[in-house]
């Protein structure tokens, strides 16, 4: 009996050793290919740091700017296309699925390392605001590129243990979710089990989540006399979305944000919807630099903000 036991824990150990064996290879630049094949992995084969690692090397960066733009993808839209000609503002758009906590830490790396800075503008859209630790994207884009660039620290104690109870302390180890952002077996398995065991999405128009992070920055930008400006990107004017707008605004009440921002209701930018391919997203025939600073031009009329940021490179 004592053999039977001694030769299945050796099968098991050479099993386990087997399997870790083929994840690591199947993050190799050699065999990825091929394990992403045969195992039908080709939907995980992005890797989602790729497109927000530039972003935080940029705030980290020391440069002569001096105002900070943040948001999720429309803000991307909208504001990116400008970068060239305003060299004073330092422009990293990037998604909703960061979350608040992915805003947050980009704002507070751009900080750090300006000391000189007078002002952020986080422009989002409404589904920002309940976006959180999920099984699909909030791994892949809340969690990779920062755990990465070693800046899960910089948030809350609440938030901290709130990753580790969704991902498990493991998978926010640096050196884990390099490994795993280069293998699409590994995020394939990681990512379906996630899928069983987490919830989809918020039932709440603003989480919790959000209200920290959001007052985190408010603290942060008041202590070293930053301004800071929530702002919305063009919205579909639709009467579905100006209700979502007003269940928003409830939530901002409830939750003590509209105190803090009362400038994002006051000032949402509608826009007919057929602009928009998706009803969030402007269409390719909206987002050319003609509309773009038609956009600018009435955001900066109707805020009063954005004084000297330069529309349009005519």
């Amino acid at each position: 009996m004592k053999q039977f036991f001694a030769r299945l824990l050796l099968f098991l150990a050479l099993l386990a050793a087997g399997c870790a064996g083929v994840l690591y290879l199947s993050s190799t630049n050699l065999l990825r290919g091929f394990f992403t094949d045969i195992t039908d992995s080709g939907a995980y084969s992005y890797a989602s740091s790729d497109s927000i690692l530039p972003y935080i090397t940029q705030v980290q960066t020391p440069d002569a700017t001096t105002k900070l733009v943040v948001g999720d993808s429309v803000c991307w839209q909208v504001f990116d296309p400008l970068k060239a000609c305003n060299p004073v503002y330092s422009i990293a758009g990037t998604n909703r699925a960061v979350t608040m906590a992915g805003q947050y830490l980009l704002a507070a790396a751009y900080l750090e390392s300006h000391p000189a800075a007078t002002e952020i503008y986080l422009v989002v859209g409404f589904e920002a605001f309940s976006s959180g630790f999920d099984a699909t994207y909030g791994y892949q884009y809340a969690v990779l590129p920062f755990a990465q660039a070693g800046l899960l620290g910089g948030l809350d104690a609440t938030t901290q243990a709130e990753l580790k109870d969704a991902y498990g302390s493991f998978f926010l180890h640096p050196g884990v979710v390099r490994w795993l952002d280069r293998s699409p077996l590994a995020k394939k398995l990681y990512l379906n089990f996630l899928a069983a065991r987490l919830p989809q999405g918020s039932a709440e128009p603003v989480n919790a989540l959000s209200v920290r992070c959001l007052q985190r920055l408010y603290d942060l930008c008041a202590a070293k006399g930053v301004a800071l400006h929530l702002l919305s990107p063009p919205v579909a004017d639709s009467p579905e979305r100006r209700q979502t707008a007003a269940t928003l605004q409830a939530s901002f009440e409830k939750t003590g944000m509209a105190a803090l921002f009362p400038e994002y209701f006051a000032d949402i930018p509608y826009y007919p919807a057929e602009e928009f391919r998706d009803g969030t997203h402007l269409a390719d025939a909206f987002s050319n630099m003609a509309h773009l600073t038609v956009i600018l031009d009435k955001m900066k009329a109707d805020t009063g903000l954005l004084g000297d940021f330069v529309t349009s490179y005519g």
